[in-house]
């Protein structure tokens, strides 16, 4: 019975502060002489392991906020192996005064037939009337709208011209744009004169008409022959690959303005515009992460473009594209149910989605792509309209917060929040050497790309070529893994107060098998008293026929001994 007795073991509590291996915390049962030392030890302890774990727990958020980072990979790759981007060719002019003349003079002969002084009573009336194309291009600050009585009227007139109902807008303001050979006068690739139609081509963009160099993206012309003539000048025209990077090894060319030849200009400036971007993307630039270049009148400008390739690993697929803020290829399509995507081209297809939610159709410029409608005369006060709306009159603002939209607003402005940029591809850096153009001496320059050509009018040479033979590639990948994240922990909890995976093992054993290991044992003398007391009682007592005996201490009925089942059985006869 002495064996069996329960004794008195010390405190959990006091046995863990004694055994434990977490630094300081032993010393809580030392004797001390001072006052209120042992609470003071206490607060230090716990302000440290506050302190601790809201370090960690800011980790975790970060980690979770951003799971990856950028890092220079060893790797360069040749600029070979990197498309030289395309670029346009724009001179801010809308319209060549002489083909909106000739224009203008045959839409009034039409009208005059039609009916007489409908719109316009002289053809120079009829060309100020339609200058109004111009308000396709939505630019924010045009002045002097046309009312709706002027437009419908225009709405009929190009119906009868065009005899269709769905006059080709877009076509017509492509038609009406400057010709490239009057814009770019001469050119040279890899050091070889060239003839400027086989490598420009006019395409409509919202700043306007624009001669396109190493153009990839299909026409979405709505005449056939010309959309046709656009694709098969695309199939014909192998890209621009460069294999050095020299000046020697680029492409040069002359540019030309002609100051008579203006009509509407969104800008008062004298100079040119160049767009650099992606060879498929639309030549506007939506994100601004490429380059938009104004090149002044009678200067030489160099653009050396250094091409910078990133990638990422498979592994952050594992994160939503909100948390890496990329899309793979794959994923990108599927957002926008294309072949191709990237972030300029998603901005473009949630500006015209939110145009065809707003008015029904898409202003000409802005027609990039397939099944769209396009807006007519009729359509251009729904266009401003949603122009002002989108832009609050800030031309460059694509992407607004959602606070700072009025209720108003809701229904007609996307917010594009599902564009994010791609994780795999290449960006190009575009730096910028300019210097001013000497005139020509005796009106003609005598040698060099400008060589028999005047002053006379506006010029500027434009170079561009990758500025170094190499590329520096980066890669996107996981911070860490749940090892990682370990052993930041451990660090830590370690320096802080020598916590290490042993410590939370002594934890967790104090606070439940300490208390499982109390219970179990108490519940095993129980076990053994109760079957110490049941011996006993079976010693005393006096059995008979009635009540046979137990048989040996077994506690199921079921195994009883041979000995009791006979005494049963004759029972069961005598009754």
């Amino acid at each position: 019975m002495s064996s069996l007795r329960k004794t008195k073991k010390p405190r959990a509590y006091n046995e863990f502060l004694n055994n434990t291996s977490i630094h300081g915390l032993r010393l809580l049962l030392f004797y001390t002489p001072l006052k209120h030392a042992r609470s003071l030890w206490k607060l230090l302890i716990i302000a440290v392991i506050f302190w601790t774990h809201f370090i960690i727990i800011n980790l975790i958020i970060q980690y979770i906020d951003q799971p990856t980072e950028v890092h220079m990979s060893t790797n360069r790759v040749h600029i070979s192996n990197s498309p030289f981007p395309a670029f346009g060719v724009c001179e801010g002019n809308k319209f060549s005064r002489r083909k909106l003349q000739a224009y203008a003079e045959r839409v009034f002969s039409i009208q005059q037939r039609f009916k007489h002084n409908f719109l316009a009573t002289t053809p120079k009336e009829m060309f100020n009337y339609l200058l109004h194309l111009d308000d396709f291009y939505l630019f924010p600050n045009d002045e002097n709208k046309a009312n709706e009585t002027i437009l419908a009227k225009l709405d009929i007139l190009l119906k009868v011209v065009h005899k269709t109902s769905d006059y080709p807008i877009q076509d017509i303001l492509t038609e009406l744009g400057p010709d490239c050979e009057n814009l770019i006068i001469r050119g040279i690739v890899y050091g070889i004169p060239v003839n400027i139609s086989d490598y420009f081509r006019r395409r409509l963009t919202t700043n306007g008409v624009c001669c396109m160099f190493n153009y990839k993206r299909e026409s979405y012309a709505y005449n056939e022959e010309i959309r046709n003539g656009d694709n098969r000048f695309i199939r014909e025209k192998q890209p621009i690959q460069f294999e050095a990077n020299s000046i020697l090894n680029s492409i040069q060319f002359v540019l030309q303005s002609n100051r008579e030849d203006f009509t509407v200009r969104d800008f008062d400036i004298e100079a040119f515009e160049i767009t650099v971007f992606p060879q498929y993307d639309y030549p506007n630039i939506q994100s601004s992460h490429i380059g938009h270049i104004l090149v002044d009148y009678y200067s030489i400008v160099e653009i050396p473009i250094q091409p910078e390739f990133y990638d990422s690993s498979d592994s952050i697929r594992q994160f939503k594209p909100t948390v890496r803020n990329c899309y793979f290829p794959d994923e990108g399509q599927k957002v926008l149910n294309r072949s191709y995507y990237s972030i300029d081209e998603c901005l473009l297809q949630c500006r015209s989605e939110s145009m065809t939610k707003h008015c029904g159709c898409v202003s000409p410029p802005m027609g990039a792509m397939k099944n769209l409608t396009y807006c007519n005369f009729n359509a251009l006060p729904c266009l401003r309209e949603w122009n002002a709306k989108w832009y609050d009159w800030n031309y460059f603002a694509h992407v607004r917060d959602e606070n700072n939209e009025s209720e108003g607003d809701s229904t007609t402005r996307h917010k594009c929040r599902h564009c994010l940029p791609t994780c795999d591809g290449v960006n190009f850096r575009i730096h910028l050497n300019e210097m001013t153009m000497r005139r020509a001496y005796g009106g003609k320059y005598s040698h060099g790309l400008l060589k028999d050509l005047s002053d006379s009018k506006p010029l500027a040479i434009v170079k561009l070529f990758f500025k170094q033979r190499f590329a520096q590639a980066t890669e996107m990948d996981i911070i860490g893994d749940w090892v990682v994240l370990l052993n930041r922990f451990g660090g830590i909890m370690g320096l802080m107060y020598g916590f290490s995976i042993i410590s939370l093992l002594e934890i967790l054993y104090y606070a439940t098998g300490k208390f499982l290991s109390f219970y179990w044992n108490n519940w095993k003398l129980n076990i053994q008293k109760k079957a110490i007391e049941t011996s006993a009682v079976i010693k005393n007592r006096k059995f008979t026929r009635e009540e046979p005996p137990p048989a040996y201490d077994l506690y199921w009925n079921e195994l009883i001994p041979k000995r009791r089942t006979t005494i049963l059985m004759g029972k069961l006869f005598d009754n």
